[in-house]
């Protein structure tokens, strides 16, 4: 992918970050989206150097070594299906914290620590288990209890 594809507008050039998925054994502390692939529509916690860690919303499909697009705007809308809710977390309560465990790339209802603040409950779950995200733009790690 071209840097070309990143929207050039000032006003929105920021919202889209492209970032190199790498293998989890390397030592690259500027990339966080360690994974194997990436499907469009997955929620990674990308992690800058001296930056705060970003919460992005994969735009583009893509393997080890290749880049990807997400988008880390803020307050944007994301469907949550129920195979990335975690076993026993629901989500019923409008504007509820969703805490994302990065190691399973599941959605808690509950902060732990390696989790990580993406949002709060917009749409509260329907009849097949799913609910929209209100993204941040930034994640906040979360503590253990």
């Amino acid at each position: 992918m071209a840097a070309a594809e990143i929207p050039a507008d000032q006003d929105t050039r920021d919202l889209y970050m492209t970032f190199v998925s790498r293998d989890a054994t390397q030592d690259h502390p500027e990339f966080e989206a360690l994974v194997a692939t990436v499907t469009i529509g997955d929620i990674k916690i990308l992690n800058t150097t001296n930056k705060r860690p970003f919460v992005g919303v994969a735009e583009t499909s893509g393997v080890l070594g290749e880049q990807i697009k997400y988008n880390v705007r803020e307050g944007i809308g994301v469907h949550i299906g129920s195979d990335i809710i975690a076993e026993g977390s629901t989500f019923n309560t409008k504007n509820a914290d969703v805490w994302f465990d990065p190691v399973n790339d599941l959605v808690h209802d509950t902060e732990a620590d390696g989790y990580w603040l993406i949002g709060k409950v917009e749409e509260v779950q329907d009849a097949d288990g799913m609910f929209t995200l209100l993204k941040r733009r930034f994640a906040i790690a979360g503590e253990g209890t």
